[in-house]
């Protein structure tokens, strides 16, 4: 099965089966799969928006733009209520207070976007202080999630792993 790394400031949909991966810290990844058609894809967005009049130049690096996009991508196959929706991400990264944070906002931005579409995730892992690296099976629509855990007195990282 291929393997396709999914960048921030990336959009990836396909419809063939493959495993859809990407790695996180506060930016945000949402992952999309229709179980009957199997096809899905995932957005990476580092920031939630841009204030750049250039910024459609990297636009899928911004939330605003990202999510449009995987959402014409679902839109072309079914309905986006069709599909099983998961939120990962947005943690608190180089000490900053988790309300106060780059993730904190991408967060915020995503939760709004999906409520402004009506879209409800089936499951989200968002927050915190930990890096996650997900991986999306588009055969069965397995997630594959592992946050990494630091510990800040030691200097180390514990690992986490889950599938959901």
């Amino acid at each position: 099965m291929v393997e396709h790394t999914v960048l921030p400031g990336e959009v990836f949909f396909c419809t063939e089966s493959s495993v859809l991966r990407t790695v996180l810290g506060s930016c945000i990844a949402l992952t999309v799969w229709h179980p009957g058609f199997r096809v899905g894809g995932m957005c990476h967005y580092v920031l939630p928006n841009s204030s750049q009049p250039n910024a459609k130049v990297y636009a899928n690096r911004y939330g605003e733009f990202a999510l449009d996009s995987l959402l014409r991508e679902m839109q072309s196959i079914c309905n986006a209520n069709d599909y099983v929706l998961r939120l990962y991400g947005g943690a608190a990264m180089f000490g900053n207070r988790l309300e106060d944070s780059i993730g904190a906002k991408n967060i915020e931005f995503a939760l709004e976007w999906l409520d402004r579409h009506a879209l409800k995730p089936a499951y989200q892992d968002i927050g915190g202080r930990c890096s996650r690296t997900v991986k999306l099976d588009l055969g069965s629509g397995e997630i594959d999630l592992k946050r990494y855990i630091s510990d800040d007195q030691m200097g180390v990282q514990s690992l986490e792993g889950m599938r959901k």
